[in-house]
């Protein structure tokens, strides 16, 4: 059991001004039962003026070691740990929130199966300036469901905004969802599918009134590099430097 814990992470060299990466207000309970489990009981903390909270529970939890994909790459050196964590530094330097972000992740499976795997994610922010844009009433939320009778798993990805201010696009009631099965040994998605839509979107390279657009991707039988893909798009009213149009499908 761990109680107001901090950590404190520095990152500047020798003779470079004082910089540090710091979580606070840590508490948490781990609890390691028998036949190997683990189970993380509601883990908190804040960083960077944000909200994190973590649970989850992991059986036959030793396992773990036996990743394959955690032994494919060589480990990085300190010099380049220090340089990814000055540049999540940077990046939250740079960002203002009008309210704290919460970030909530549940995980639960058995290390000796990666299929059996679920997990819940889920990111909001009520109103944020970043180096790449603004948004309002922002959330991100991802949930990854386990194998059923050794078959498929899916993930199901939704990324919302009120309103998106970017150099790229500015966007009103902006609802992104992508769908996503995948079989293990496959090379190509058995089943995906994204769906936009906005009320408002305004790019340098078109302008459009109550965007819909879905597109699905399928496996072609037999062919494990080709996919079918499926497109519909329809808006209220599109405009662009070439032409412009009402009721577009």
């Amino acid at each position: 059991t761990l109680l107001n814990g901090k950590l404190q992470w520095p990152l500047s060299d020798t003779n470079q001004p004082s910089r540090e990466l710091v979580v606070d207000e840590i508490r948490t309970h781990v609890r390691f039962l028998p036949n190997d489990e683990w189970a993380l009981d509601n883990f908190r903390a804040q960083f960077a003026g944000a909200r994190f909270t973590l649970l989850g529970k992991i059986a036959h939890a030793s396992s773990i070691r036996e990743w394959q994909f955690l032994h494919r790459r060589e480990p990085a050196t300190a010099g380049q740990w220090r340089a990814r964590l000055n540049r999540l530094a940077d990046f939250f330097e740079n960002t203002q929130f009008s309210e704290p972000p919460e970030f909530r992740l549940n995980v639960r499976g058995d290390a000796r199966d990666l299929q059996s795997f679920s997990v819940r994610m889920m990111f909001s922010a009520p109103g944020a300036v970043t180096p790449w844009g603004t948004v309002h009433s922002g959330r991100l939320s991802a949930r990854l469901e386990p194998a059923t009778n050794g078959t498929l798993s899916k993930a199901f990805i939704v990324l919302e905004a009120g309103d998106a201010q970017s150099k790229w696009a500015n966007t009103t009631n902006f609802h992104l969802q992508v769908l996503v099965d995948s079989a293990e040994g496959q090379t190509n998605f058995v089943d995906a599918e994204l769906l936009l839509e906005a009320e408002a979107a305004h790019t340098r390279w078109a302008i459009s009134t109550n965007l819909h657009l879905n597109l699905r991707l399928l496996p072609v039988k037999g062919e494990t590099n080709l996919v079918d893909a499926e497109i519909a798009l329809r808006a209220s009213r599109a405009e662009t430097k070439w032409a412009s149009g009402s009721d577009v499908n």
